[in-house]
């Protein structure tokens, strides 16, 4: 059975990240928008929230889905072979964190996410050696395929649906309030100082763990 972080947990990350908007375009009506972007291989969420599909393929495309408002806000640029994605500074932040308004993105090599702002995420074909997940701010991740090694800090709140993304060797830090999925089939480190859940698949030979109060970990037998 999965596990999901209160509502109210995603909400005091997104509170915290002052991130909470009007919902001033939530009816209008949805455009798309096409940006021509590429040589990047790690995506980064910065100030800002966003839905986001990304499916690793032999070609680099960025799409932005969402009413014209909210596409005229979003920023896009490429930086130290990262896909930054953010919003225009205001004086006063006002970000329309909806899932339905999204960033679809292809991309033939994916090696990681870090998010500074809010995301929910769906990350598919995943096929790397090495893939690193920051979550400083609040977010929902789910994603599959192959890798490695994975790393995963989370910092701020969210969840992350990995049990479908097999890997070797695993090593999950949360320091926030989280719940995390992972499989690792040789080797598995797993720490947990804030609040949260880690479920570990894969039946890995080497497995470190050590949590706080009000944490668990659990190892499932495949």
């Amino acid at each position: 059975m999965r596990k999901t972080v209160s509502i109210a947990a995603l909400v005091a990350g997104f509170s915290l990240l002052g991130m909470i908007g009007a919902l001033d375009v939530a009816l209008a009506k949805d455009i798309t928008e096409s940006r021509d972007l590429s040589s990047f291989e790690k995506i980064i969420i910065a100030d800002t929230g966003v839905g986001l599909d990304v499916r690793v393929g032999k070609a680099f495309s960025v799409t932005l889905r969402g009413p014209e408002k909210w596409l005229s806000k979003i920023t896009t640029r490429v930086e130290d072979n990262a896909l930054v994605i953010g919003h225009l500074k205001k004086k006063k932040k006002s970000v329309n964190i909806d899932s339905d308004n999204r960033v679809i993105i292809t991309m033939p090599k994916f090696t990681g996410l870090e998010v500074n702002g809010a995301v929910d995420a769906d990350i598919t074909g995943v096929d790397s050696e090495n893939l690193t997940f920051e979550i400083n701010g609040a977010g929902n991740i789910e994603i599959d395929g192959t890798c490695v090694t994975l790393n995963i800090d989370l910092n701020g709140a969210g969840n992350f649906e990995g049990e479908d993304l097999k890997c070797e060797d695993v090593k999950v830090e949360i320091n926030g309030a989280g719940n995390v999925e992972v499989y690792g089939s040789n080797s598995a480190d797993l720490e947990i100082n804030g609040m949260g859940n880690i479920d570990l698949y894969g039946d890995p030979k080497d497995v470190s763990k050590e949590k706080s109060w009000f944490s668990n970990i659990t190892i499932h037998d495949d």
